[in-house]
């Protein structure tokens, strides 16, 4: 059994797959497809040896959204692509995998789902066998990385990041950012990356103010926050690489909480509907350092008020935040400083930048 549909419409239901049990001939494969992504069209199926001319193929199947899958199919155990595209236009590709081996007596439920990972593919597909389930990416599907800039002390920065496979570009994934600015997600062919962090005034330095390795993963998204200070002896300026949860939740609102303010020591942390009177509740985080993050926590739909204290104290509030953490919602609260003018600015007070990580 499925659950398709979206809460947000209200149009979740069950779809029952009822097969007869039959033993799968020796030298077979056996696979089925059935249609999971509301807002794709009607769509062939073509299962072809690599670099087959769809143009000259016939699709194994046409699924139309919701509806019974297709019959069971027995094809010969090979290497095989599948490929997706509007019924009766074998022109477009929506979906391409990459090679799939198919080992005798392979067992197969292929489910095209709504691709909520990186790429313009609309769809991925579930595969459903014996022991366990997997999504299979488009193959063209890249990794993203989203750049802020949370430095009070930095001047503009460019981040620049240099592949570890020499035929793949260097890509620029901010150029000109200031304190607190963010770019939106940059795509990047999956790879490990050597990241710069430089200043835009001085792009080309002996050695650049920060550098991280990391490996961009096909469907990742990931944000990297250019974090510290800069005239600190010696400098802290480093990177913060988060991990992105930003598939929306009907059912909730998902908020991430970072410490990224120099200033702020160790601080509680209150997620509150307004006017809770925050000494008459236990903290919602305890004991955050610098640079501590959460994942993209899940809150019921609604209005809540963010308050940063200094640990163990409820009165000593360093920074407020109001925050619409409605249905479908997901968002990030980092604790900044002030920006810091020079070597003898302490950054105080702190305040609460708020991202919207669905706009980027």
């Amino acid at each position: 059994m499925l659950a398709i549909g979206k809460d947000a419409t209200d149009s979740v239901r069950s779809l029952v797959i009822e097969n007869p049990i039959e033993d799968i001939p020796d030298g077979n494969a056996r696979l089925q497809v059935v249609h999971a992504a509301p807002d794709a069209p009607t769509v062939d199926i073509f299962l072809t040896a690599p670099g087959a001319d769809l143009l000259a193929a016939t699709p194994i199947a046409q699924v139309t959204y919701g509806d019974q899958p297709a019959a069971r199919q027995l094809v010969p155990p090979a290497t095989y692509v599948i490929r997706v595209t509007p019924a009766g236009v074998p022109g477009t590709v929506l979906f391409a995998s990459g090679d799939i081996v198919l080992a005798n007596r392979s067992d197969l439920l292929l489910v095209a789902i709504t691709n909520t990972a990186t790429g313009p593919s609309p769809i991925s597909l579930l595969v459903s066998q014996r022991f366990g389930t997997a999504e299979i990416l488009d193959k063209d599907t890249p990794s993203d990385l989203r750049v802020v800039h949370v430095s009070p002390d930095a001047p503009a920065l460019n981040v620049i990041g240099d592949p570890a496979t020499t035929a793949s570009p260097e890509v620029t994934f901010a150029s000109g950012l200031t304190y607190l600015g963010h770019t939106d997600y940059v795509s990047a062919p999956p790879d490990t990356y050597t990241v710069r962090g430089v200043k835009t005034s001085d792009p080309t330095p002996t050695t650049a103010p920060f550098t991280f390795l990391r490996l961009l993963s096909a469907g990742q998204r990931a944000t990297a926050l250019a974090a510290g200070l800069l005239l600190a002896t010696p400098p802290t300026l480093d990177d913060l690489v988060l991990a992105d949860d930003i598939r929306p939740v009907f059912a909730e609102g998902k908020l991430r909480i970072v410490h990224a303010a120099p200033a702020g020591g160790t601080v509680d942390v209150y997620i509150q509907p307004p006017a809770t009177d925050i000494a008459t509740v236990d903290p919602t985080l305890r004991n955050l350092v610098l640079r501590s993050a959460t994942g993209h926590l899940a809150f019921a739909p609604g209005n809540y008020t963010v308050t940063f204290t200094e640990a163990g104290s409820k009165t000593n509030v360093l920074a407020t935040a109001a925050v619409a953490a409605t249905a479908g919602t997901v968002q990030t609260a980092i604790l900044v400083d002030e920006v810091r003018v020079d070597a003898g600015s302490d950054g105080k007070p702190p305040a609460v930048l708020l991202l919207d990580d669905l706009a980027g």
